[in-house]
């Protein structure tokens, strides 16, 4: 193996058969190696190999490196996460796309779960049992995440951790009781594992010798001139004998590269921007901080090195000048003086008196970020809030540009809240910069998000969308997702695939965005009957409080498509629906003929009868009340039910009209004020549909 430091490329010649113990990707550095074989380091290289093994073959050689590196290949991705027992989860899993966006009520557990990643990744901030969720059957927080698309040079990386043909690796961080541990699943001999466990080589080799004695049919290695050597025989055994191992849990801190701060570097680098993240402190240049990391990446500070260093030999030199000239004679004299003084106590010495070397060294250059706005020139933090948030969102795209492959990892982007102090316009830019960043193959990039803005609900991409609720009783949170199969297999009986598939997004983007944020959404044909409602409903309580939504689904046809998605997520749904009873009488004055008449009947009530078999109730051609649990049908429409039903809400809004206040005809708003004002209370029926969605 050789580093050299002229190229910038990582290249691997023949036929691959070693054993990494230690590969780490993308932090210019030092290379480690605990290899009793070879070790290469190289200061700015930015791939480290550690060889335990060469038994025929590869010749790898390492090369500076700083925009490239060839042996990375397609980067590794998560594909799903599982938190347990942290802050107000009990246990949850979240598989992940390029574009994961998590919704659902408010204090349900989306920050905790990007939060919980956070610590797994970067661990800044260490946990104590204040991040333990109350009521934990013991003090052990863990987080788990699966990393999937490995190509074969990530799995030469891996190691032990991924086995030839596997194409993904998990790897587990634990809090418990105050101490962390780190492990990966990877394929090893299990009693070994112990010999392995155990602190300091004298009882490591007492247990080995155990082993030893306890699998006498196996031909292990005897113990080794050191616990190092030893180590890497047991590592070859392993590799020699793969029909003998087992999937295990073993520790990867060493493979990992988790520092002080337990950062899996390189391989996977994780940005979390949550809701509270200040630009003004982004803005630093520290190594913490988004413009300090885009500074590591986007300036070279060697190339000023050699210049620098020429500065500080020449102050060193102009220093030693300086000082020869005016303390020179004094110190010798002093010396000389001295050295009498002693020779009378003290034969054979000399004493001499010189200025200590002036130790200048180079410093590290300071960035400072400021606003020109015309003339004036200010710092961050006297920028308003819309342009601070604008500035940080700035400098993520321009971190998640820089982060490209060249640099060795994969970036996610993990970010709370993205709409905030962003307008509708801004929040629908932001969304669909982060969705091409994304989609761009050359970035590699993954982006999630934590959001309550219909903005960030793509409807092309509503599978993307991860839905995180909570059972009613506060217990754990349950995390629901829809694919599209899964929506043209509900709705199989009502439309044909391709039918479905088309009206799929308008039904998304326009009728859902924001039901989709809510506990329960009440589903009803149009914006008049979601009028009386909420009117209704607003007498007691707040829809909008209680996280209840009405939907209108632009017709009785429409309830269906609405309904799929909805429960696909796990929204609780209440559907009410006009039975239309009484069709060819209201369809009478229009001129229709007495076929046409007919058929539009008859139209009706096949539309009743597939509408309640797709809702799992017995199929009725005029249904009317309280149908089946959730489930409300009109006798004919609503606008003559509560004509007949609830008089007192009409004369209200006849009074209503003439006083200006509302419109006559229909219309959305003055059916919900008549409804919210009128003297008699509602009518059962409607107070049931009102109890069924929460709102009692």
């Amino acid at each position: 193996m050789s580093c050299r430091s002229n190229h910038a490329m990582v290249t691997v010649i023949g036929e691959l058969d070693l054993k990494a113990s230690l590969y780490r990707f993308g932090e210019c550095g030092h290379a480690r190696s605990n290899s009793r074989l070879a070790s290469s380091r190289s200061p700015s290289c930015s791939i480290f190999l550690c060889l335990q093994s060469l038994s025929h073959g590869p010749l790898v050689q390492c090369q500076r490196a700083r925009r490239s590196v060839a042996l990375c290949g397609e980067l590794v991705r998560i594909r799903d996460a599982t938190v347990r027992n942290f802050r107000c989860i009990t246990e949850s899993k979240i598989e992940f796309d390029d574009v994961t966006t998590l919704i659902g009520p408010s204090g349900v557990g989306k920050s905790a779960f990007l939060r919980a990643l956070d610590w797994f990744f970067n661990g800044s901030t260490p946990l104590s049992h204040e991040d333990l969720r109350a009521g934990a059957a013991e003090p052990r927080i863990e987080v788990e995440v699966t990393f999937h698309d490995l190509t074969p040079q990530d799995r030469l990386a891996l190691g032990k951790y991924a086995s030839p043909g596997i194409d993904e690796f998990r790897a587990w961080k634990i809090w418990l009781d105050g101490e962390e541990v780190i492990t990966g699943k990877a394929k090893a001999f299990e009693p070994f594992q112990l010999v392995r466990s155990t602190p300091g080589a004298k009882a490591k080799r007492a247990v080995y010798e155990r082993v030893l004695v306890e699998n006498p049919g196996i031909d292990l290695p005897s113990w080794g001139r050191s616990e190092a050597a030893t180590l890497d025989a047991l590592d070859d055994w392993e590799r020699d004998h793969p029909e003998l191992l087992s999937d295990l849990q073993i520790s990867a801190g060493h493979f990992f590269g988790f520092n002080s701060r337990g950062k899996l570097s390189g391989l996977f680098d994780y940005v979390f921007v949550s809701a509270d993240l200040r630009a003004s402190e982004e803005a630093q240049d520290s190594r913490a901080s988004v413009i300090g990391r885009i500074l590591e990446k986007a300036i070279d500070r060697s190339a000023a090195d050699s210049a620098l260093d020429k500065l500080v030999a020449e102050l060193t030199a102009s220093h030693d000048r300086i000082v020869l000239e005016h303390f020179g004679e004094q110190l010798e004299a002093l010396g000389d003086e001295l050295t009498q003084m002693v020779g009378e106590y003290s034969k054979g010495r000399a004493i001499d008196v010189s200025a200590t070397p002036a130790g200048y060294h180079q410093q590290p250059t300071k960035f400072a970020v400021s606003v020109s706005d015309g003339d004036a020139i200010t710092d961050v933090t006297r920028q308003g809030h819309g342009f601070q948030r604008s500035l940080l969102i700035a400098a993520l795209r321009v971190l998640a540009q820089r982060g490209s492959p060249g640099d060795g990892g994969q970036l996610c982007l993990s970010i709370e809240e993205p709409e905030l102090y962003q307008h509708p316009v801004q929040a629908r830019g932001f969304a669909s910069v982060l969705r091409a960043l994304a989609e761009d193959s050359t970035a590699q990039i993954q982006v999630t998000y934590a959001t309550h803005s219909p903005d960030f609900v793509e409807s092309r991409h509503f599978d993307q969308v991860r839905r995180i609720s909570r059972a009613r009783d506060g217990g754990a949170l349950a995390v629901r997702s829809v694919s599209q199969d899964r929506v043209v297999e509900r709705l199989s009986t009502w439309h044909k695939a391709d039918v479905i598939i088309r009206q799929l997004d308008g039904v998304v983007l326009n009728q859902l965005s924001a039901a989709l944020f809510v506990d329960t959404a009440v589903l009803v044909e149009g914006t008049c009957d979601a009028g009386v409602l909420v009117g209704a409903a607003e007498r007691t309580k707040s829809p909008g409080v209680q996280s209840v939504a009405f939907v209108d689904c632009h017709g009785k046809t429409g309830i269906p498509f609405a309904h799929a998605v909805l429960s696909e997520l796990g929204l609780h749904t209440v559907v009410v629906f006009d039975g239309d009873s009484a069709i060819r009488e209201r369809l009478r004055s229009t001129g229709k003929t007495e076929d046409e008449l007919g058929a539009a009947e008859l139209n009706e009530a096949s539309n009743n009868e597939r509408l309640l078999a797709y809702l799992g109730t017995a199929a009725e051609p005029w249904p009317q009340g309280c149908v089946s649990p959730d489930v409300y049908a009109f006798a004919d429409c609503l606008e003559t039910w509560v004509d007949e039903e609830w008089p007192d809400w009409r004369a209200t809004l006849n009074e209503l009209v003439r006083a200006g206040k509302a419109f006559s005809g229909k219309d959305a708003e003055s059916y919900r004020l008549a409804s919210r004002t009128a003297n008699a209370d509602p009518p059962q029926l409607i107070r049931s549909i009102l109890t069924d969605a929460g709102l009692d």
